[in-house]
Protein backbone atom coordinates (compact mmCIF):
# COMPACT_ATOMS: atom_id res chain seq x y z
CA UNK A 1 0.00 0.00 0.00
CA UNK A 2 1.30 3.46 -0.93
CA UNK A 3 1.79 6.04 1.82
CA UNK A 4 -0.32 9.10 0.99
CA UNK A 5 0.46 11.35 3.95
CA UNK A 6 3.50 13.04 2.34
CA UNK A 7 1.19 14.13 -0.47
CA UNK A 8 -1.46 15.33 1.97
CA UNK A 9 0.96 17.34 4.14
CA UNK A 10 2.09 19.23 1.02
CA UNK A 11 -1.41 19.70 -0.30
CA UNK A 12 -3.33 20.65 2.86
CA UNK A 13 -1.80 23.53 4.81
CA UNK A 14 -4.05 22.94 7.82
CA UNK A 15 -2.12 19.78 8.67
CA UNK A 16 0.73 22.03 9.78
CA UNK A 17 -1.48 23.59 12.48
CA UNK A 18 -1.47 20.67 14.88
CA UNK A 19 0.94 20.17 17.77
CA UNK A 20 1.10 16.46 17.14
CA UNK A 21 0.39 14.01 14.38
CA UNK A 22 0.44 10.24 14.29
CA UNK A 23 0.88 8.90 10.78
CA UNK A 24 0.12 5.23 10.29
CA UNK A 25 2.82 4.75 7.63
CA UNK A 26 5.49 6.27 9.83
CA UNK A 27 4.37 4.19 12.83
CA UNK A 28 4.15 0.99 10.79
CA UNK A 29 0.63 0.54 12.13
CA UNK A 30 -2.60 0.22 10.24
CA UNK A 31 -5.86 1.96 10.73
CA UNK A 32 -8.59 1.08 11.65
CA UNK A 33 -7.02 -1.14 14.30
CA UNK A 34 -7.57 0.24 17.83
CA UNK A 35 -3.83 0.12 18.62
CA UNK A 36 -3.22 3.00 16.23
CA UNK A 37 -5.70 5.29 18.00
CA UNK A 38 -4.48 4.21 21.43
CA UNK A 39 -0.93 5.16 20.39
CA UNK A 40 -2.19 8.64 19.54
CA UNK A 41 -3.94 9.03 22.89
CA UNK A 42 -1.00 7.69 24.90
CA UNK A 43 1.74 9.58 23.05
CA UNK A 44 0.09 12.95 23.60
CA UNK A 45 -1.51 12.05 26.92
CA UNK A 46 -4.98 13.10 25.80
CA UNK A 47 -8.45 11.75 26.39
CA UNK A 48 -10.58 10.63 23.44
CA UNK A 49 -13.04 13.47 23.99
CA UNK A 50 -10.16 15.99 23.79
CA UNK A 51 -8.95 14.67 20.45
CA UNK A 52 -9.88 15.30 16.84
CA UNK A 53 -9.13 12.61 14.27
CA UNK A 54 -9.21 13.69 10.61
CA UNK A 55 -9.14 11.16 7.78
CA UNK A 56 -10.33 10.71 4.23
CA UNK A 57 -11.38 7.11 4.85
CA UNK A 58 -14.78 6.62 6.46
CA UNK A 59 -13.82 3.24 7.91
CA UNK A 60 -10.96 4.86 9.83
CA UNK A 61 -13.21 7.66 11.06
CA UNK A 62 -15.79 5.19 12.36
CA UNK A 63 -13.08 3.22 14.19
CA UNK A 64 -11.88 6.39 15.95
CA UNK A 65 -15.44 7.34 16.85
CA UNK A 66 -15.98 3.87 18.33
CA UNK A 67 -13.21 4.74 20.81
CA UNK A 68 -14.87 8.04 21.69
CA UNK A 69 -12.63 10.24 19.52
CA UNK A 70 -14.39 13.10 17.75
CA UNK A 71 -13.67 12.60 14.08
CA UNK A 72 -13.87 14.40 10.78
CA UNK A 73 -14.31 12.62 7.48
CA UNK A 74 -13.35 14.71 4.48
CA UNK A 75 -12.70 14.31 0.80
CA UNK A 76 -12.01 17.94 -0.10
CA UNK A 77 -10.05 20.57 1.88
CA UNK A 78 -13.13 22.74 2.33
CA UNK A 79 -15.03 19.87 3.97
CA UNK A 80 -12.96 19.76 7.15
CA UNK A 81 -13.73 23.37 8.13
CA UNK A 82 -17.48 22.78 7.97
CA UNK A 83 -17.13 19.62 10.02
CA UNK A 84 -15.13 21.54 12.63
CA UNK A 85 -17.95 24.08 12.82
CA UNK A 86 -20.42 21.27 13.40
CA UNK A 87 -18.21 19.92 16.19
CA UNK A 88 -17.99 23.48 17.60
CA UNK A 89 -14.21 23.37 17.48
CA UNK A 90 -13.64 26.24 15.08
CA UNK A 91 -13.60 28.93 17.79
CA UNK A 92 -11.25 26.85 19.95
CA UNK A 93 -8.86 26.37 17.04
CA UNK A 94 -8.98 30.03 16.02
CA UNK A 95 -8.21 31.10 19.61
CA UNK A 96 -5.38 28.57 19.81
CA UNK A 97 -3.84 29.67 16.52
CA UNK A 98 -4.17 33.34 17.49
CA UNK A 99 -2.32 32.76 20.76
CA UNK A 100 0.33 30.68 19.01
CA UNK A 101 1.08 33.36 16.43
CA UNK A 102 0.76 36.53 18.54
Amino acid sequence: MRETFPIAIDRFDFLQWFDGLVVSGEEKMRKPFPEFYKLLLNRYNVKPEETIFIDDNLRNVKAAEALGIKSIYFKEPRDWIWNLKELEYISVIINYLWKKTH
